[in-house]
């Protein structure tokens, strides 16, 4: 019954009132298209900026975590070795450097090594920094062929 009355409607308009009512009807539905299509960058684009700081927070904590965890290795270290030495030794052993040893240069202790993994390398040091008795105070870096050659300068208590 209502499809009847809206052909005859359509039907009793001019080709131009019918042209017109297309176009009308076609703005309408782009219209809704565009705010429905709106809606959904807006809540994507706030369900991302959640995500960003869910991420952040994570990322905060595991850093504490991982911070945490190295001062605790660090304390145990203390019952473990009888001296920093002895500790050093043990870190770099672990590491599986390419060569290691501990010198004596102006007062100072100084660790010299060399491997090809600058990142191997950044954990071993922070390990190291990490132990209450050890302070790095400078790091020379030379470049060999497929490798590194390190000389670390530390403050530390034997």
């Amino acid at each position: 019954m209502i499809n009847k009355k809206v052909l005859n409607f359509w039907h009793s308009l001019q080709p131009r009132e019918q042209s017109l009512l297309k176009i009308a009807i076609s703005i309408i539905v782009i219209t809704l298209l565009s705010l429905h299509t709106y809606k959904i960058i807006l809540l994507i684009d706030e369900k991302n900026r959640g995500l960003e700081i869910e991420k952040n927070n994570f990322q905060y904590v595991f850093d504490k975590a991982t911070n945490s965890s190295l001062f605790i290795k660090s304390q145990n270290s203390l019952n473990d070795f009888s001296s920093v030495d002895e500790f050093l030794m043990s870190e770099a052993k672990a590491s599986n450097f390419l060569s290691f040893s501990l010198e004596a240069e102006n007062g100072m202790s100084a660790l010299v090594f060399s491997d090809p993994s600058i990142k191997k390398v950044t954990r071993f040091l922070g390990t190291i920094s990490a132990h209450p008795s050890v302070s790095v105070t400078s790091v020379n870096v030379k470049p060999k062929q497929e490798t590194f050659l390190f000389r670390v300068y530390l403050d530390a208590g034997n």
